[in-house]
């Protein structure tokens, strides 16, 4: 499973509000806030081994919802085309274009 904490922010952007609520708090500590194992495991009370399976379960989650639901691809292709669509507008579909690229992003 690719573990690159980018993609799991793109990820968590995308699906987090499908997670259970400890696993969202816990991924958000971890991977927005950048706390570790032991500090979330205080925080939470309780053991590092918990905190360390919230993750993994999260984790393989957020990559299931991404393939059954393919929203973040569809996300790079949308704004893909938006960056080939540039090349061929006026002044007026550049500005039309900018407001579509501020809703997908």
């Amino acid at each position: 499973m690719h573990k690159d904490p980018f993609v799991i922010n793109l990820l968590l952007d995308m699906y987090e509000s499908l997670l259970t609520d400890k696993q969202r708090t816990i991924m958000q500590l971890h991977y927005r806030e950048d706390l570790s194992l032991a500090e979330i495991s205080e925080e939470l009370s309780i053991s590092r081994a918990g905190v360390l399976d919230h993750i993994q379960r999260a984790t393989k989650a957020l990559y299931e919802y991404e393939d059954r639901l393919h929203l973040m691809k569809q996300n790079e292709e949308a704004k893909e085309l938006l960056r080939s669509l540039r090349a061929h507008v006026d002044e007026e579909g550049t500005a039309y274009l900018n407001r579509l690229e501020d809703l997908l992003s």
